[in-house]
């Protein structure tokens, strides 16, 4: 194909279908044809994550971010990685928290927000934006899990100890 979009496609229905291999193969065809294609750049930060390959993948979604800063799916990945697999939370702090701005009843999002504020040592803050996340997602044992962590900063044993229950 001519156009980036058949590709960009074909890469989101293998990367749904857990194929990160051919998801990143279509991916970059469909980067490599050029052209604006903001979710080809996305699709392939996502199939290298997939793979751990976390530079390359920070990198393709800091492309991406340079096409549409305001791709919420984007912005929280990005800012995933920086905190989760760099250890960067002041990197990812204005990333996660745009997304949060963006898509404020996001569950998923609140959760970004709340481990990067976690791996900032504002644990009031990571409680806030954890508990939203645990009203919106209530069977999400990764929440659960960051709110007890946080509670346990917090010196909430109790609550700490019931999230360590929920998430069994």
């Amino acid at each position: 194909p001519k156009s980036p979009v058949p590709l960009t496609l074909r890469g989101q229905v293998l990367l749904a279908q857990g194929n990160v291999k051919g998801a990143e193969a279509a991916f970059t065809d469909a980067v490599a044809l050029g052209g604006n294609i903001q979710a080809a750049q996305r699709g392939l930060g996502q199939a290298l994550a997939a793979q751990g390959q976390v530079d390359r993948a920070i990198e393709q979604y800091r492309k991406a971010l340079a096409k549409n800063d305001n791709d919420v799916i984007t912005l929280n990945n990005l800012a995933w990685l920086l905190v989760d697999s760099k250890k960067q939370p002041d990197q990812a702090l204005p990333l996660a928290t745009k997304a949060a701005q963006l898509a404020p009843r996001s569950p998923e999002v609140a959760d970004t927000l709340g481990w990067v504020q976690y791996h900032r040592g504002a644990y009031a803050e990571a409680e806030k934006a954890l508990s939203f996340a645990e009203q919106q997602a209530p069977s999400n044992g990764q929440v659960k899990y960051h709110l007890g962590l946080t509670y346990a900063k917090l010196g909430k044993k109790e609550k700490a100890l019931a999230k360590e229950r929920d998430k069994a």
